[in-house]
């Protein structure tokens, strides 16, 4: 009832007021995490057969222990004893290694443990319908590493191809979780993780043929544009990262907290999921291990159709190959709509509507507000509520607004108007984290009613923070009252092609149409402050801001620009936007 209570006056609030200068208490967007729950009874994995240090695989007692610790019920606390425990997964069909299922009340402690997984495609632990569940306190690693680095020796232009000598550290290509077609890239000869600068942010291979031992030529798909694109000496890593598990998935579970774990290496994500609720990353690491040029192969948080938003806080990413914090919503399309206001929807799973898929259990739930958003003009044409829920994906609407607005889907041979769910992907908190040295973009946010505050950038190859939606993808929605204070970027933004874009700058905000990539729609986005950063080292631009009704920028610092690029004409630019404050 009190969560239930938050959101509803946090919904008030955020419709209430256009933007204020000072930030609102954190939990005005949402409770604090879940950081402990009382414990009536202590399980040992030990109890079970898991003897750390042995060299055996331990995965069928952890999961005879964690069995048994979700039956046990609420209150229930599963502890390790510290020492290093093998994982091997036998089923081959399996993409994680522990399956966690409707727990509830439940605290798992790792006290310390190491955990080295063998099985370089399989995910640690798979979350389902969880509820007020805490698992923390371990650390993991993988052995064989889910990637391989190496040296180029030999560019062939013509060919389209590069050699590449493979660490004797590293996987061979020809390891089984390796697949021909996976992304690669290069990384800076002197930085693990950071991309090298002016470099592609990836490319595929379309063929890997052993040359000597230890030599393999990549045939890529992508023409190599120039000479200084690959050279002799450049750091290469080639990922095994399709089909794979991440690190925790994270599926329909509500008040789920990861706290004070360090990895050093994941197949795919790191914390991922979809459909959840009040996921908390709290003291989290994903670090580069010394000797290694990279860390995990995805992003560190990946979020879609959450509807209360994460609390991430005090944790440290660098060197991951993808975004670092992500959250978005996939669009419904309206697929009929009756005279008396009932309407069925899809939802898309490709952005030229070719492919749909049914709507899950609670994605839409009575009393629900629904924006509809023309991808042409970049807006919002319409909201309605939902009254009632008469079928899978049917509702009944009401307090259409305006009246008169057309929310059927577009014209003949235009994409279908994108409907997005306002009561989801919101509701968050991201403050004092690190994000060093990865590829791409730090915060890659589709999410309103939430703040970015007191965070650490640097050596992101794409924008530091990026507010933007994506009509093709098809990803949303666009951000309402959204709050960026008080965060430092320095040296992001230096990939190849990163200057092209017209948003590109440390801070971008801006919105995305499908006929023309931009829009010039003032009001896609709505009550943002950007307020008391700090950016030094930038490219393109500092702060770029667009498509913004209710705009304030107040009390940020801009440094000298990067030393490597000439900067473009202003450090902070402003336009197409309504409402906008400076100072």
């Amino acid at each position: 009832m009190k969560r239930l209570l938050l959101s509803v006056i946090s919904f008030i609030l955020a419709y209430a007021i256009s933007i204020a200068q000072e930030v609102p208490a954190e939990t005005t967007f949402r409770e604090a995490p879940l950081k402990k729950i009382p414990v009536r009874r202590t399980l040992r994995v030990s109890d079970f057969g898991a003897v750390p240090n042995d060299g055996k695989n331990d995965l069928p007692s952890i999961e005879k222990a964690v069995a048994a610790a979700v039956r046990a019920g609420k209150g229930t606390l599963l502890k390790f004893d510290k020492g290093n425990y093998d994982l091997i997964q036998a089923d081959k069909s399996k993409k994680f290694l522990i399956y966690l299922n409707s727990s509830e009340g439940l605290t798992i402690d790792g006290a310390g443990a190491h955990f080295t997984v063998r099985s370089p495609r399989c995910g640690f632990m798979d979350l389902r319908a969880c509820k007020d569940t805490i698992i923390k306190d371990m650390t993991i690693d993988y052995d064989p590493i889910p990637w391989t680095e190496g040296e180029i020796v030999a560019v062939d232009i013509p060919g389209n191809s590069v050699d590449v000598k493979i660490r004797e550290t590293a996987p061979k290509p020809e390891a089984p979780n390796f697949i021909e077609t996976d992304f690669c890239y290069l990384i800076d000869p002197q930085i693990p993780g950071r991309i090298k600068t002016g470099a592609p942010n990836h490319c595929y291979s379309k063929k890997i043929t052993k040359l000597s031992e230890g030599v393999y030529r990549f045939s890529l798909k992508y023409k190599i544009p120039s000479p200084d694109t690959y050279e002799i000496g450049d750091r290469f890593v080639y990922l095994a990262r399709t089909g794979c598990g991440g690190l925790f998935g994270i599926t329909l579970c509500d008040n789920v907290s990861f706290i004070n774990i360090t990895s050093y290496a994941s197949p795919a994500g790191h914390y991922a999921g979809a459909l959840s609720s009040q996921i908390n990353v709290l003291g989290c690491k994903a670090l580069i291990k010394e000797g290694r040029w990279k860390g995990g192969n995805a992003d560190f948080l990946h979020l879609q159709q959450n509807r209360i938003g994460p609390w991430m806080e005090g944790c440290v990413i660098e060197g991951i190959s993808d975004d670092s914090s992500v959250i978005y919503t996939r669009p419904l399309f309206v697929k009929d709509l009756s005279s008396d206001n009932v309407a069925r929807f899809v939802k898309a799973a490709k952005f030229d509507g070719s492919k749909y898929m049914p709507l899950s259990e609670g994605e839409v739930r009575q009393g629900d507000v629904l924006g509809f958003f023309d991808t042409d003009k970049g807006e919002y044409i319409a909201e309605a509520t939902v009254e009632k829920i008469l079928g899978k994906g049917e509702f009944k609407l009401k307090n259409i607004t305006p009246d008169d607005a057309d929310i059927r889907v577009l014209g003949e041979g235009k994409i279908p108007l994108q409907v997005f769910n306002l009561n989801i992907t919101r509701n968050f908190v991201i403050k004092n984290n690190v994000y060093r040295n990865s590829r791409r973009y730090g915060i890659y946010w589709k999410g309103s009613y939430g703040v970015i505050s007191g965070n650490t950038f640097e050596g992101l190859s794409n924008e530091a923070i990026s507010i933007h939606n994506e009509s093709r993808a098809p990803n949303g929605p666009t951000c309402r009252n959204l709050y960026i204070v008080s965060n430092k970027i320095k040296d992001c933004g230096f990939e190849s092609g990163y200057r092209n874009k017209y948003s590109a700058a440390s801070i971008s905000v801006h919105s995305d149409s499908t006929s023309y990539g931009t829009t010039d729609s003032e009001s896609s986005h709505r009550n943002i402050l950007i307020k008391d950063n700090y950016i030094e080292g930038w490219n393109g631009r500092a702060i770029y801001a667009r498509n913004v009704e209710n705009l304030i920028l107040s009390g940020n610092k801009v440094g000298s620009p990067s030393p490597k690029f000439a900067p473009k004409a202003d450090p902070v630019k402003v336009e197409y936007c309504s409402n906008v404050k400076q100072n």
